[in-house]
C-alpha cells in the first residue's frame, strides 16, 4: 500500500487475494487497510478492488489538459454560452424584489376591498354590490 502511494501507480488487489474471497471481501479488506493507515491517504478506490494513487490520477489528468482545453474552445465556438456576471445577478434580484413588492401591494388592496365592502352576500368578491334587505309589510286582511 505504501509503495503504491510512493510510486504513483495503481493496483487491482483481487488477483493478489486468495480465490475464495469475493469482490465484497476485497472491498472490506481495502477499507480496513485505509482505516489502519489513517494518515491522510492520497489513494482512491475504484470498483471496490482497484487502488489508485493521487499522483497517478494527476499525471493522467495532465495528459488530457490540452485536449480538454481544445474541446472547450471548440464547444464555445459552436454554441456560445452567455456569461452571467455579478452585476447581472444583482439586477435579477432587484427585479425579483420589485415584482414581489407589486404582488404584496395587490394582495393588500384586495384584502382591504373585501374587508371594507360591508357586503351581506357570502364571498364578497371585488365586484360585489351591497344588497339592502327590504322588509315586506303585512297587509291586514
Amino acid at each position: 500500500y505504501t509503495t503504491l502511494l510512493r510510486s504513483g501507480t495503481w493496483v487491482d488487489i483481487l488477483p493478489l487475494l486468495p480465490s475464495c474471497l469475493t469482490v465484497e471481501d476485497a472491498a472490506i479488506l481495502l477499507q480496513q487497510v485505509m482505516r489502519s493507515c489513517n494518515k491522510q491517504s492520497t489513494a482512491m478506490i475504484f470498483g471496490d478492488t482497484i487502488v489508485v494513487s493521487e499522483k497517478f490520477v494527476s499525471s493522467c489528468s495532465t495528459l488530457f489538459n490540452e485536449l480538454m482545453h481544445h474541446r472547450a474552445e471548440k464547444e464555445m465556438k459552436n454554441s456560445p454560452v452567455y456569461l452571467v456576471t455579478e452585476e447581472d445577478l444583482k439586477q435579477a434580484t432587484f427585479l425579483e424584489n420589485v415584482t414581489a413588492n407589486k404582488k404584496d401591494k395587490r394582495e393588500e388592496r384586495k384584502k382591504k376591498a373585501t374587508e371594507g365592502s360591508g357586503s351581506t352576500r357570502a364571498g364578497g368578491g371585488g365586484n360585489a354590490r351591497e344588497i339592502k334587505i327590504k322588509k315586506n309589510k303585512k297587509i291586514g286582511r
